[in-house]
């Protein structure tokens, strides 16, 4: 099930911290390898750029740990055994997936625009070169490979092994010198047909989130062979619909230009070829290509341009979200570049005068719908002008007020608890104490065996506070620790004096911590016998002594950036006695729980935080709005 879809929202959500089974599995890559290979030449409205990213990711996550489970493969004996913890992971991941937008569309500086603006949620200036490098060398493989297709989109076949003929999968082509230019007014048209574009990728992302409730819903539906007869019935729509709609609604057009050899002829006389034929029966990639250079005055009738952006549209969001590989690039450009065209023939009809190329409004149109879609306005104008060239139309479109990108509003159904870069507006009502769990389960820094078996056994929390004797705060274990201490019979006859033995290192914890990652030892593995529950654990050598805290008053605001800007999992919550009072969790950060923890505020509580930014700001809005505001908004807003 994970192969399935772009992939792009896993990613983003593991990059955001959320561990999501098997999604960085070789065997994924295979599925997803295979199945988008299929997907794709089967005609389905789907791309092959969301899972190549997606592959990307998984070959990055795959280079850091050096092994595989799935097929028995280790290499403890390399240095990859540094790279095994989360933060290299995390940081191999983004650059594979900038290096998947590098060779989807030889676009390296998009790839790490990509990886910042879409991917990785905690950056450095480290990763800033690793993805750039990452990208510029998968582009210069894939255009090393394409050197040996002898293949060149329009202008006929090159010597073999000269680079420089295709510089990604998906090609824009070659724009010509004198096809460049345009006037000062055609730009309030572009803003127009951004702007209509953008609504209609928001309409197009509303539509499938519908669906996608749709097919939650109804059990048909989301049981795999319910899923599997889906898949199937979309492809024989789609074939019916390749074939029944160029041969009722296309027109027969006489061959010209340099793009001829490539248009369809379709049951058309010899010499003429059928325009919705053209765009239907043959790849996406070639479609976009003739929307975009194949701008004859009779190119394609408005008829054809009608219906292929409705059928179209409602296939590609039809098909986003079923169980096999699919990408969102191809489908929402090819649409777009239809709309775009659509706009030529509007201004022809209605006199309006404009003097940029045909070309342009295509390209204009197919930024505009995927901008909607995606909301990526920073890489995505880098990658349309790096695979163009053509930096005279560098026009950034955006239409981001009505709902989220496509890639979130599939992260929000399937209710990951994604942080967004900001928290939100009813967040600087609430402080810590408000929203951090209380019933933190403390370990004492020397324990008996038993007892913290029986402790994992009752409990599923990650992380533990450890206290002293006097109730002092002094560190945090993690759980996945205490399963690898507790297989590896890490215990003392004698109750041993906490901090007198020499911390961890490569030797003795680190090396058992570094074999086993990322999959540790589970409780329900683990057996102790009547003696070795009453012998002792020193946890002073492997928890950490100097975990990120907070203060119990802390504005919400100020501990979620804290949270998300360094990739924490837990924040221990201090009062000022550096006792433990609570903490602080993904699952605490969400809207959904701020929302909560708001609605549940006392009125003395109300009136306490109204005079904090009473006080302090004069412009601060009444919590009674507040709470107004936030019965008229959604748990994701």
């Amino acid at each position: 099930p994970v192969a399935g879809g772009s992939g792009i929202s896993e990613i983003k959500a593991t990059l955001n911290g959320i561990k999501i089974h098997r999604i960085v599995r070789l065997k994924t890559l295979f599925c997803k390898a295979l199945g988008v290979l299929f997907s794709v030449s089967g005609g389905l409205p789907v791309g092959k750029e969301g899972p190549m990213i997606h592959s990307g990711a998984i070959i990055g996550a795959g280079l850091s740990q050096g092994k595989s489970s799935s097929f028995g493969l280790d290499t403890s004996w390399t240095k990859f055994k540094g790279f095994r913890n989360d933060k290299e992971k995390r940081d191999f991941i983004s650059s594979g997936a900038a290096a998947g937008v590098g060779a989807a569309f030889g676009a390296p500086i998009g790839g790490v625009l990509f990886a910042l603006e879409e991917g990785a949620s905690f950056w450095h200036q480290n990763l800033t070169w690793r993805t750039f490098f990452c990208s510029m060398v998968s582009a210069f493989v894939l255009n090393l490979w394409s050197a040996f297709q002898n293949q060149d989109y329009g202008t006929g076949g090159e010597k073999w092994g000269h680079l420089g003929n295709q510089t990604g999968t998906l090609s824009f082509g070659s724009f010509d010198a004198e096809n460049k230019s345009y006037a000062i007014w055609d730009v309030p048209i572009f803003l127009a047909i951004g702007m209509v574009g953008g609504l209609l990728g928001a309409l197009f992302n509303q539509a499938n989130t519908y669906l996608s409730l749709f097919r939650r819903a109804t059990p048909a539906l989301s049981h795999k062979y319910g899923r599997f007869l889906e898949s199937l019935g979309i492809c024989l729509v789609m074939s019916i619909t390749s074939f029944w709609l160029p041969v009722a609604f296309g027109t027969c057009l006489p061959k010209s230009g340099p793009y001829a050899d490539h248009l369809v002829q379709f049951y058309c006389p010899t010499g003429h070829y059928n325009d919705l034929a053209s765009l239907y029966t043959v790849t996406g990639a070639r479609s976009i290509m003739q929307l975009l250079h194949h701008t004859d005055d009779v190119s394609f009738t408005f008829v054809t341009l009608v219906v292929f952006f409705a059928s179209f549209s409602v296939l590609a969001c039809w098909t986003y979200g079923i169980a096999v590989p699919s990408g969102l690039f191809v489908p929402s450009l090819l649409a777009g570049a239809a709309y775009g065209r659509l706009w030529v023939h509007a201004l022809v009809y209605f006199h309006i005068p404009h003097t940029a190329p045909v070309g342009m409004f295509a390209l204009i149109g197919a930024a505009s719908m995927l901008g909607g879609m995606a909301r990526m306005t920073i890489s995505l104008t880098v990658i349309i002008l790096e695979c163009t060239g053509v930096i005279e139309w560098g026009l950034p479109i955006m239409g981001n007020s009505f709902n989220h990108g496509l890639y979130d509003i599939h992260i929000h159904l399937r209710h990951l608890p994604f942080l967004e870069f900001d928290p939100p507006f009813y967040a600087r009502y609430l402080r810590v104490y408000n929203i951090m769990g209380s019933n933190v389960i403390q370990l004492a820094h020397v324990a008996k065996a038993g007892d913290i078996f029986d402790m994992l056994k009752r409990t599923c929390h990650s992380g533990f506070p450890v206290v002293n004797e006097l109730d002092k705060f002094c560190g945090i274990i993690q759980r996945k620790h205490l399963c690898v201490m507790l297989q590896r019979k890490d215990f003392s006859l004698n109750k041993p004096d906490p901090y007198t033995r020499k911390p961890a290192g490569e030797e003795s914890f680190l090396y058992n911590e570094q074999s086993t990652y990322p999959r540790y030892p589970s409780i329900t593995d683990i057996r102790l016998d009547s003696t070795e529950r009453d012998l002792w654990m020193d946890l002073t050598p492997y928890m950490n002594p100097t975990p990120h805290t907070i203060q119990d008053q802390t504005p919400v605001p100020r501990a979620f950036r804290l949270f998300r800007s360094l990739g924490l999992r837990h924040l221990v919550v201090l009062n000022r006695h550096n006792q433990v009072k609570g903490i602080v969790s993904r699952k605490d950060l969400t809207p959904e729980h701020l929302k909560a923890s708001l609605d549940h505020l006392s009125e003395s509580e109300k009136l306490v935080i109204q005079g904090y930014f009473t006080r302090y700001s004069h412009h601060s809005e009444a919590i009674d709005k507040t709470m107004l505001r936030l019965s008229r908004v959604s748990d994701t807003a």
